[in-house]
C-alpha cells in the first residue's frame, strides 16, 4: 500500500502512520548500520583465528588502548574483507559452456553500458556548464542583457532526431544478436542421458534419478532421495553453514542431463548460480532445463523463491565428478 496518497478513506489513517514510522525507523537502522561498519573497517580488532567469531569479543570504539597506554589501531579485517571483495561482488566461476555465454554477454554489455553512461554523463556536464547562473545564463532570462548568451530557440531537428534514434536500434540490434544465441544454447540439447525430476517441498528439495535413456533397457536404473539442510551441530570443519545438505546431487560430467522440475506444494526455485541454471518449481508443472558439467567440483545453490516461513533453509548441492 503506497503511503503517500492524499485521499486514504479514514480507516487507512493508522496503517498510513505505522507505514511512515517504520520508515523513519528503517532510516535510523541504515545511518546507525553505516556508523557502525566504518568503525569497525577502521578501528575494529584484529582477527587472528579462522573463526572470528569464537572467543573474541568485538569493541567498536573509536580508541583502543593498550597496556602502555598508546592507543592501537588495527584494520587487519578490511585486508580480510578486501581479499573477498571480488567473490562477494562478481559472479561464481562457470561450470558449463551456458554460464561460460552469460558472463561473456554479461561483459560485453556492461562495456556498452559503461560508453553510454561516459557520454550522457558528458552531455549533462555541458549542459549544467553552459547554462548556469555564474555565465549569467539563465533558462528563461538573464540579468545583464549586455553581456547575456541567450540559449539556442531551436526547438525541433529533424535529422538529429533521426541520428539519435537510429543509434539506439542498432546498438539494441547489436546486443540481440548474442542474446538470441545465447537463448538458443540454453534450450538446446542432443539426446540426455539422464533425467534428473528435482521436486521442491516445504522445505527440502526432493530428486529422482533416472538413467532409462542412457542404458536404452526394460529395467531402468532409478534413485529417489530427499535432500534436507545439514543443522549447525553435525556439520564438520570445512563445511558452508546454512549451506550443505546432508545428501548431494551428484552428476557426472560431460553428460548430457535433462532436469524437470516441479513442486508439491508451493512455488520453489530450484537455482544453481556455477550452472546459470534458476527455473522456477510450479505445482502441478513440469519446467524442463538442460545440464552439462564441464569440471569437477562442489557447487551450491538455493531456493530463490520466498516459499515460506523456512525460505532460507533450502539449499542445493550438486557434486560433479
Amino acid at each position: 500500500m503506497p503511503r503517500r496518497i492524499p485521499d486514504y478513506p479514514d480507516h487507512f489513517a493508522f496503517l498510513n502512520v505505522w507505514e511512515s514510522t517504520g520508515a523513519v525507523i528503517s532510516a535510523f537502522s541504515i545511518v546507525c548500520f553505516a556508523i557502525t561498519i566504518y568503525d569497525f573497517l577502521n578501528f575494529g580488532q584484529n582477527i587472528g583465528t579462522d573463526n572470528p567469531w569464537k572467543d573474541h569479543n568485538f569493541t567498536f570504539g573509536l580508541f583502543q588502548k593498550n597496556i602502555s597506554g598508546v592507543v592501537s589501531v588495527k584494520v587487519n579485517t578490511l585486508k580480510i574483507l578486501s581479499e573477498e571483495f571480488e567473490r562477494m561482488c562478481s559472479f561464481t566461476d562457470p561450470a558449463t559452456s551456458v554460464m561460460e555465454g552469460m558472463l561473456n554477454l554479461h561483459h560485453d554489455i556492461l562495456f556498452i553500458m559503461i560508453v553510454i553512461t561516459v557520454f550522457v554523463v558528458w552531455l549533462i556536464y555541458r549542459t549544467v556548464y553552459f547554462f548556469n547562473s555564474d555565465n549569467n545564463q539563465f533558462w528563461f532570462y538573464t540579468i545583464n542583457n549586455d553581456e547575456a548568451q541567450y540559449p539556442s530557440n531551436n526547438q525541433h531537428n529533424s535529422f538529429l532526431e533521426i541520428v539519435w534514434t537510429i543509434i539506439p536500434c542498432v546498438i539494441l540490434l547489436f546486443i540481440s544478436v548474442p542474446s538470441f544465441c545465447l537463448l538458443y544454447a540454453v534450450d538446446d540439447c542432443k539426446l540426455p542421458w539422464w533425467t534428473v525430476k528435482v521436486i521442491g517441498n516445504q522445505w527440502y528439495w526432493s530428486y529422482e534419478i533416472n538413467s532409462n535413456i542412457l542404458l536404452n533397457t526394460v529395467s531402468s536404473v532409478e534413485w529417489t532421495f530427499d535432500s534436507y539442510m545439514q543443522l549447525t551441530d553435525t556439520l564438520f570443519k570445512g563445511h558452508f553453514r546454512l549451506l550443505e545438505v546432508d545428501w548431494r546431487l551428484a552428476l557426472p560430467k560431460h553428460c548430457n542431463i535433462r532436469m524437470l522440475i516441479t513442486s508439491t506444494d508451493v512455488l520453489h526455485s530450484w537455482s544453481l548460480p556455477a550452472a546459470g541454471i534458476k527455473v522456477d518449481a510450479c505445482p502441478g508443472r513440469l519446467n524442463e532445463v538442460y545440464l552439462n558439467m564441464k569440471r569437477d567440483g562442489v557447487f551450491f545453490g538455493q531456493c530463490s523463491e520466498i516459499c515460506g516461513l523456512n525460505h532460507g533453509f533450502m539449499p542445493i548441492v550438486v557434486v560433479s565428478f
